[in-house]
């Protein structure tokens, strides 16, 4: 890894530029800058959140909160601003953001609505006033409010998805469906990248289901419109069936976590996209040309369950039973999942090897104790045929056992080791990417020559980040979780 050391500083981050417009303002009008104001800024970002979130923490001297425009209305009229501009802060504001991080040199670049303002507090001189403005992305913002209800009948989910994206968060280039974009990135098979028409820089990740569908939409928001659709979503590809809708400031993704996996991995040699080297290593080095091992150190590390044998008995991960009523066939079926049977999931490193030697249990524990009265019990009802085209009258197989019992086990064993790592700098780790942490034995046996954990080291998936500058300082704070104890 090539680091640029004439502006190196692991910890060190900036926020360069912080514009804001009020609500109106045409494209390349006037803004306020508001840099020099900016005291504080965080940004949170999650598999589990359809949008990212934000807040800068802003000092006010000047008037700004009660005037968006600090000036007096003669002189903004003389520049040929209208009075639009002497409004106060609404909670309606477009802010442009650009924050710099010096460790890798990564540039995050925002186009952020604010929707709240608050925690005004007087400053101690009481000559001003501190206060927080929270933001979320344009694209994400410009659907509150919106409802969809339509009908789509006999189409891919994924398809679905696609077109309440376009019409309700922003409009898609043309074009854009390759398995290799003109970056280099790659995408696994049956998956797209799209480039977002009004944010070329950022993306929407769309993974292809299998089954037509014919849904309503009842009268829900856009993004709990892409939650239903994921929840109805299947793929072979994926046996996880784990689809969720998620945003990050890269962009967009409509898919499965085993297709995140699989994305890094097919990037693994990719600095944006591909894996992420972290070593636990909280007395690293402060040599100043160490610097590679300066931004992969963990400073702070915990793992707040091993195992919970109970959990493991209730959750269904192990074995599981959908039953099936079948009010056309007038019939009940037991479509029973075994994971040590059928547990063909991708592991960490994208493939199916020796799965369940990963298991937190040993194999004779799980032949001896997971049997069917220990499984976990479901309902569906099928009112929907068995074969993959559909009738005008019955709808095609829509795959509701598998998508349940599957969905079940593998967020289960997914989520078995879960870590909260804090580290300096990394504005470049977001949700979706996998990192690969070297883990030391923590054991005074080992004595000098310290081994990898067996079980901590390894390939963990990014599920929520942190990022938060203060005094210029930039701190993150990651939740990552692996499958089982998979390397």
């Amino acid at each position: 890894m090539a680091l640029n050391t004439k502006d190196y500083n692991p910890s060190r981050a900036t926020i360069d530029r912080a514009v804001l417009f009020t609500y109106g303002t045409p494209p390349g009008g006037e803004g306020v800058n508001i840099t020099s104001m900016v005291t504080g800024f965080s940004l949170t970002q999650s598999i589990a959140q359809n949008s990212y979130i934000g807040t800068i923490l802003i000092e006010d001297r000047v008037g700004l909160l009660e005037n968006a425009m600090p000036r007096t209305k003669e002189d903004a009229e003389a520049g040929g601003s209208s009075a639009r501009n002497l409004s106060p802060l609404r909670g309606e504001e477009r802010l442009q953001l650009s924050i710099k991080g010096y460790d890798l040199g990564t540039v995050v670049n925002m186009d952020v609505r604010i929707y709240k303002i608050d925690g005004i507090t007087p400053t101690a001189s009481l000559d001003g006033k501190t206060f927080a403005m929270h933001f979320t992305s344009t694209s994400s913002f410009k659907t509150i409010g919106k409802r969809v209800v339509k009908p789509f009948y006999d189409v891919f989910a994924s398809t679905a998805a696609k077109r309440v994206f376009e019409e309700y968060f922003g409009g898609l280039n043309d074009g854009a469906n390759y398995s290799s974009g003109k970056d280099g990135e790659k995408v696994p098979p049956r998956s797209a990248r799209y480039d977002l028409k009004s944010e070329s820089e950022r993306h929407f990740y769309l993974q292809r289901t299998e089954g037509v569908k014919r849904l309503v939409i009842p009268n829900y928001n856009p993004a709990q419109t892409m939650n239903f659709l994921a929840r109805e979503s299947f793929s072979s590809r994926s046996p996880s069936c784990t689809f969720r809708f998620f945003e990050t400031v890269d962009g967009y993704y409509f898919v499965t976590d085993e297709w995140l996996i699989e994305f890094a991995n097919l990037n693994e040699d990719k600095t944006e996209s591909g894996i992420i080297d972290l070593v636990f290593n909280p007395y690293g080095s402060n040599v100043g040309t160490q610097t590679e091992s300066q931004i992969q150190t963990i400073e702070k590390l915990s793992y707040p369950s091993r195992v919970d044998t109970s959990a493991d008995f209730y959750s269904g991960g192990y074995r599981n039973n959908v039953i099936e009523v079948d009010i056309n066939r007038k019939r009940v079926l037991n479509q029973r999942f075994n994971y040590e049977e059928i547990g063909n999931f991708l592991n960490m490193n994208a493939d199916k090897k020796s799965i369940i030697e990963d298991d937190v249990h040993s194999l004779p524990f799980i032949k001896d104790n997971f049997d069917r009265d220990s499984e976990r019990t479901f309902m569906v009802v099928r009112d929907y045929g068995t074969q993959p085209n559909a009738s005008i009258i019955v709808k095609n197989e829509q795959h509701f056992s598998e998508i349940v019992s599957n969905r079940v086990a593998y967020n289960h064993h997914l989520n078995r080791t879960p870590l909260t790592l804090e580290l300096k700098g990394r504005l470049d780790i977001k949700p979706g990417k996998v990192v690969n942490i070297t883990m030391p034995d923590l054991s005074a046996l080992s004595g000098t020559q310290k081994h990898q954990h067996e079980q901590l080291s390894g390939k963990y998936l990014v599920k929520e980040t942190l990022h938060s500058i203060e005094d210029n300082i930039l701190s993150t704070r990651l939740s990552v979780t692996k499958f089982d104890w998979s390397t």
